[in-house]
């Protein structure tokens, strides 16, 4: 055996001994020191070199890092979790012929579709749930993380929270926690809004808790605001302590009456004196209905890299155009949605309140803002597509497809 290989694995003995000891800081630091040293195997991803040790190389580098992304959930590192998760994806794909299966790769699987759910990455969910086989949609980790999405897009909390008594592994229950702890903060937001008080009984059922020590020490440490007397837990100090918001005069509310839009403004002790003034009020007022849209930037950004990673298989290049085909058209229908919203909202608003020449110089304004945008997304693209010319060839043409009203293959 080759003696780097050989120091290699006494170097993952001594990492795993620390691991079973729960030696998380020996194990980081081994961990350092075996990535680098993987480093002198030309039989890894991505050169997958046929060398005499190749099995056993690309065993050792599996295992490896498995105990990597194990380890990243011990210490609760979501960064370390998703950089080793890549690191080790292609020995479960690109090495799939080459290697015996791993016991630990559906549960691998199922934790980093659970991953994603906690982060409400859900286009990432689905398309790394599009690439998996049938026999690995029929595994108990992955069964379990697709019905906890399911429950989670239904509003089920309680089956939510109930999952985790019934966790495939022991390395699930980090997410599941982080999980459990939003759904509860959402129903005690939402408590505290509808009722003045509950009793013990009523407020631990509905946060789904099995015992009442375990209801006040959530009360303790999330909410000291609330109040627990007489066997009731009381929320009217919580509201009587929140901070009261009034409207600034000078506001305009817009609110719906049937097909209606009606609107109405709280009296302001005068009237704008100057244009400007006219002007960078209602750019306020639309930069507000324009905020969700750059979120939108950041999310497509993520799933164009992700379709990038998935793009470099040639036996699932075909999959991932699909799966990108119908994402893009969900983006493009939720953004069209969202503007044609607010061009209603703002034409109203200008028809109504403003005189003619205001309307035309907003309009104008609006115009540069929109020519500015465009020029602003082509130059963020430029880079996207010259990393993965093929993929985005494919997408674009079907977009010019859409544009002049052809059918899409």
């Amino acid at each position: 055996m080759d003696p780097k290989l050989t120091e290699v694995s006494q170097q993952f003995e001594r990492f795993k001994a620390a691991f079973i000891r729960n030696d998380f800081d020996t194990c980081e630091r081994l961990l350092s020191q075996l990535k680098v040293s993987l480093t002198q195997f030309r039989s890894l991803p991505p050169l997958f070199e046929d060398t005499p040790d190749a099995t056993h190389e690309l065993t050792l580098a599996r295992d490896i890092y498995e105990h990597a992304v194990v380890l990243s959930v011990k210490i609760e590192d979501q960064e370390a979790f998703e950089r080793d998760f890549f690191q080790l994806k292609p020995y479960y794909t690109d090495a799939r012929g080459r290697l015996p299966p791993s016991a630990q790769e559906y549960p691998i699987l199922g934790l980093n579709l659970l991953r994603l759910l906690v982060q409400n990455r859900i286009a990432e969910f689905h398309t790394e749930l599009e690439l998996l086989s049938a026999t690995a949609l029929e595994n108990l980790c992955i069964k379990h993380a697709v019905e906890l999405e399911q429950s989670f897009m239904e509003g089920a909390y309680n089956r939510v929270l109930s999952a985790r008594q019934t966790v495939p592994h022991e390395t699930y229950v980090y997410f599941m926690d982080l999980l459990a702890k939003t759904v509860r903060d959402e129903i005690a937001g939402c408590s505290e809004k509808a009722y003045d008080s509950l009793s013990i009984n009523d407020a631990r059922r509905i946060l789904l808790f099995p015992s009442d020590q375990e209801l006040f020490e959530y009360i303790k440490e999330d909410h000291p605001e609330w109040e627990i007397k007489n066997g009731y837990v009381i929320f009217q100090r919580a509201k009587e302590s929140a901070p009261c918001k009034e409207i600034p005069e000078g506001t305009f509310v817009t609110f719906m009456d049937g097909n209606k839009t009606l609107s109405c403004s709280i009296t302001a002790p005068e009237e704008a004196s100057t244009f400007d003034e006219l002007l960078m009020r209602h750019t306020l007022t639309f930069a507000d209905n324009l905020k969700e849209l750059k979120n939108l930037s950041t999310q497509l950004y993520s799933a164009a890299e992700h379709f990038e990673r998935s793009y470099s298989r040639e036996d699932r290049k075909q999959l991932v155009v699909e799966t990108a085909k119908e994402y893009v058209n969900n983006a493009i229908v939720n953004t069209v949605d969202h503007l044609g919203s607010v061009a209603y909202k703002v034409t109203n608003f200008l028809d109504e309140k403003y005189p003619e020449e205001l309307r035309e110089e907003l309009r104008r304004s609006a115009s540069v803002s929109t020519t500015h945008s465009g020029r602003s997304m082509t130059r963020d693209i430029q880079p996207y597509s010259k990393k993965s010319k093929p993929l985005f060839k494919a997408l674009f043409t079907m977009l010019k497809q859409k544009r002049d009203g052809k059918p899409c293959r």
